[in-house]
């Protein structure tokens, strides 16, 4: 189990990468101008490994995810019966917010299990 923690935690920054290409594309290759730049700074992420860095954006993107979960629940208390587009937003929903919860839980681990007391030096691993 630890050893599919460690492989897990080393994807964290690639799986938000892979997630913000798939939210700014749009057909037939057109990627959005703040999403590149945030591409560009997981990117930067990946090479330099900051520490505080890598910390404030695993909050940040909980933080987030934390306020899109309360955005899903309101969006489902519209519906006046539980059909197939609330069970799809239910389901689909809560397993990519569940994802991105332990994506973000991986990459604050990563930074926080880091005994650099500098936090401009890289990380290992």
């Amino acid at each position: 189990m630890n050893n599919l923690k460690a492989h897990l935690g080393r994807f964290a920054e690639y799986y938000f990468m892979v997630m913000l290409f798939l939210a700014g594309y749009t057909p037939p290759f057109t990627v959005m101008v703040p999403v590149i730049i945030l591409i560009g700074i997981f990117g930067m992420q990946l090479i330099f490994k900051n520490r505080a860095l890598g910390l404030t954006i695993g909050i940040l993107i909980g933080l987030i995810n934390l306020y899109m979960v309360f955005a899903m629940i309101s969006e489902l208390s519209h519906f006046k019966t539980f059909d197939a587009s609330a069970q799809k937003l239910l389901y689909i929903g809560s397993s990519v917010f569940l994802l991105n919860f332990i994506m973000a839980g991986f990459m604050i681990n990563k930074y926080v299990a880091a005994n650099n007391s500098d936090t401009s030096l890289p990380v290992a691993g």
